[in-house]
């Protein structure tokens, strides 16, 4: 990992921030979080995500609660088999409630 990349949690805790599963999945398929973050911050004509703080906002949100990422243990495993059949990735969550 290069010294500039942003550690996986932080960067995932970034691209959930500001996008949905399905503008994800294609991305992280072939790229690790840091590299998706870094390559939308770049293509961000806004400057909005180049002012985004991901370490930091990360801090703050873990401050009341865990945010927990697919390599942690404590990852729930029906999670990956929901991505694995495709069901994370297409639509937002409100999709997957109704089906």
């Amino acid at each position: 990992m290069p010294a500039h990349a942003l550690p996986e949690r932080a960067a995932r805790a970034a691209l959930a921030a500001h996008f949905t599963p399905g503008q994800l999945a294609d991305d992280l398929d072939q790229s690790t979080p840091a590299e998706v973050w870094e390559r939308r911050v770049h293509l961000d004509d806004t400057g909005h995500l180049a002012q985004y703080r991901p370490q930091e906002e990360l801090a703050q949100a873990q401050l009341s609660c865990p945010f927990v990422i697919p390599s942690d243990a404590v990852w729930p495993t029906t999670l990956t088999d929901l991505a694995l059949r495709g069901v994370l990735g297409e639509g937002d969550a409100a999709d997957v409630m109704q089906d």
